[in-house]
């Protein structure tokens, strides 16, 4: 279910206050976040790197492409969060950087209404930037990536997200952890509708339920969609249909009611 806002300014609360423990203590023993050491790698590369996507080639730095995957994962990251975690707080590089992903049609800046009614400027990929992403192997094939605001009055929810993330991501890194992908609600309420509508459709298939009513209850535009994709046979109508197959070919031969009475069926069969 979707994080709502007040618990999830209360985890960024309490990840603040550790991060002041943290600053309160000797600087030798408090070693910089993983994550500092990885962005100062990304920043200190400064050739551009050529990216074909079928047509169109793109010209950019390894921290643009950082950009665009941070971006990317979360659909809407604010400027002020994405200068302190994506650049460690170089800001006039991470301006350079989106002027130029702007200029070559792949990110956007927008202007958003923030959680106090405060406009704040965020950056999202355009559909060309996510293709990229998507296509030309950048990430891992497992991580979703987004573009656009899909609905503008979450986008303030979705730009806590990311400094959150970064946080407990930083938390869990410290005590020896590693953080592998990032699920947004997206992705889990897809999977969660495609396994309802799954489930309705073995029930309806269990049922007896024609397959043309099965299909309007289901939505599907095309028949085949419901047989091939929907309509999966629960585990006793597989029973039902062996024994009915059973009972046809071999009219005179015992059922077998358990596997553990296999001794006294062979012996029904010798008789």
């Amino acid at each position: 279910m979707p994080v709502r806002l007040s618990e999830l300014h209360r985890k960024e609360e309490r990840a603040d206050a550790r991060d002041r423990e943290g600053r309160d203590r000797p600087r030798q023993e408090r070693p910089p976040p993983h994550r500092e050491g990885r962005v100062r790698e990304i920043l200190a590369q400064r050739v551009r790197s050529v990216f074909r996507n079928r047509d169109k080639t793109y010209e950019l730095r390894d921290s643009e492409i950082h950009l665009l995957s941070e971006v990317g994962k979360f659909r809407v990251v604010a400027q002020n969060d994405l200068a302190e975690f994506a650049y460690n707080g170089d800001r006039s590089r991470m301006e350079r950087d989106i002027e130029n992903l702007e200029r070559q049609g792949l990110g956007e800046v927008k202007t958003i209404l923030g959680t106090e009614h405060n406009p704040i400027k965020v950056v999202t990929l355009t559909k060309e930037g996510n293709k990229l992403l998507r296509q030309g192997e950048i990430l891992q094939s497992p991580q979703r990536t987004y573009h656009g605001l899909k609905k503008p009055k979450e986008g303030a929810h979705d730009a806590d997200l990311y400094r959150l993330y970064h946080k407990v991501s930083d938390e869990i890194e410290s005590q020896g952890g590693r953080v592998v992908g990032v699920r947004l609600d997206y992705e889990l309420k897809d999977e969660l509708w495609h396994a309802l509508r799954h489930t309705h459709g073995t029930l309806l298939h269990s049922q007896g339920t024609p397959l043309k009513v099965a299909q309007a209850q289901l939505g599907h535009s095309h028949m085949a969609t419901t047989l091939d994709i929907y309509t999966h046979a629960s585990g006793s109508a597989q029973r039902d249909a062996v024994n009915l197959l059973e009972g046809h070919l071999f009219p005179n031969v015992p059922k077998l009611e358990s596997c553990g009475n296999v001794s006294e069926t062979e012996s029904q069969l010798v008789q």
